[in-house]
């Protein structure tokens, strides 16, 4: 019995060792997808799709339910193990079908490269959630050199147990930048979030947060706004033009600030500049 178990997990291994994973190319035109999704429903677990340089337009979307609500994306990942990457490859929603740009329901993504931009909604108070950039429930990300701008929701949402490990991002412009809600944890580094109309980041619930080498730049909404038992924990990131508040948090939240600079906001916080400890300095320019 010892010997045919070894001999079974022997043959296993092989076969899963001999399945090697492949790299889909996706352009407007001459490669063998011109569609995202449908690079992405023929791809196995493990795949890479790669986009070539143009805009991506959505024409059709896929609705995934989530509670009471609907959530339609243009490109839906619902537990996939996937690679997208594409530098200069644009999602632009301007003038096309209303949905989010990226529906990621668990699994383990990694998105790189790309821009997502003009993603809009419907209705902004319905139950059906267009016009977010990226929108991940649960599942594992990891997210590399984005750009998101000029979306009317939320740019990038992490819900439920997500995590999100994100570097190099750039969202300016949107409604809101970052939102994460239940358990969710993000960590985000080396990015900017500029401009956005509404919190630069939102946290609630349980979410953790840490934030390394980021910029706040002109919010009139908070930059950060931290509630429930969230924790947010920043370490050497600057904070420029934000009003009222660099941080607006409830007493039962954590933050923990340090080595950041603080430049021209209205306020850091309800409690001051010095409150937050953690050798900050603001600007005296």
């Amino acid at each position: 019995m010892r010997l045919k178990m070894i001999l079974m997990t022997a043959a296993g291994w092989c076969l899963t060792a001999g399945a090697e994973a492949r790299t889909l190319e996706v352009c407007p035109q001459t490669c063998a997808y011109s569609d995202i999704q449908t690079a992405v429903d023929a791809a196995t677990d493990g795949d890479t799709i790669r986009l070539g340089a143009g805009v991506y337009k959505p024409a059709a979307y896929r609705d995934i339910p989530y509670g009471k609500l609907t959530i339609r994306g243009f490109v839906v990942l619902d537990n996939r193990r996937l690679t997208i990457t594409g530098e200069g490859a644009v999602l632009d929603d301007a003038d096309g079908v209303a949905t989010s740009a990226l529906v990621i329901r668990g699994g383990q993504v990694t998105l790189s490269g790309l821009t997502i931009r003009n993603f809009h909604a419907v209705d902004t108070k319905d139950d059906i959630y267009d016009g977010h950039g990226i929108f991940q429930i649960g599942g594992r990300t990891r997210l590399r050199n984005l750009t998101i701008e000029g979306v009317t929701k939320m740019a990038l949402v992490v819900r439920e147990d997500g995590m999100a490990d994100a570097t190099g991002l750039t969202i300016a412009h949107n409604g809101v930048g970052i939102w994460t809600d239940e358990r969710a944890r993000l960590r985000l580094r080396k990015s900017t979030v500029d401009g956005n109309t509404y919190s630069g980041l939102a946290v609630y619930a349980e979410t953790r947060t840490e934030l390394s080498e980021v910029a706040f730049n002109n919010h009139t909404d908070d930059a950060i706004f931290i509630d429930g038992q969230a924790q947010v924990r920043v370490t050497r990131s600057t904070f420029r033009d934000n009003k009222p508040l660099v941080f607006n948090l409830n007493d039962r939240a954590i933050l923990s600030v340090s080595g950041s600079l603080f430049c021209h906001n209205e306020a850091v916080s309800k409690m001051g500049l010095d409150a937050l400890g953690g050798a900050n300095k603001e600007c005296k320019e």
